[in-house]
């Protein structure tokens, strides 16, 4: 777990303008409001700027904090409406 941790401050580090959008743009979402990461960039765009392989890896370090913190939580799985991702299977958030 501490590496995880240790990962997900990495990835955010690099990414502090980004990742204080993200906090904004959760804390104006209504309690219960079920989100997924590309509802997130949808509204705030990458950190990278665009879609690249392995160069976003903030947006899920920033979700997965949320959910340490306890201001949101996993509720589900839905499929992507990225065409990058080719329909397949991602999470599902609630904000607390």
């Amino acid at each position: 777990m501490q590496l995880a941790i240790e990962g997900m401050e990495k990835a955010l580090a690099s990414k502090e303008d980004w990742s204080r959008i993200a906090d904004k743009w959760l804390s104006e979402l209504p309690t219960g409001t079920k989100f997924t990461s590309e509802d997130l960039t949808y509204s705030i765009g990458y950190p990278a700027g665009d879609h690249a392989d392995n160069a976003n890896n903030a947006v899920g370090a920033k979700i997965r904090t949320w959910g340490n913190a306890g201001l949101t939580y996993r509720s589900g799985y839905t499929q992507s409406n990225n065409l990058r991702s080719h329909g397949r299977m991602i999470a599902e958030w609630t904000k607390i």
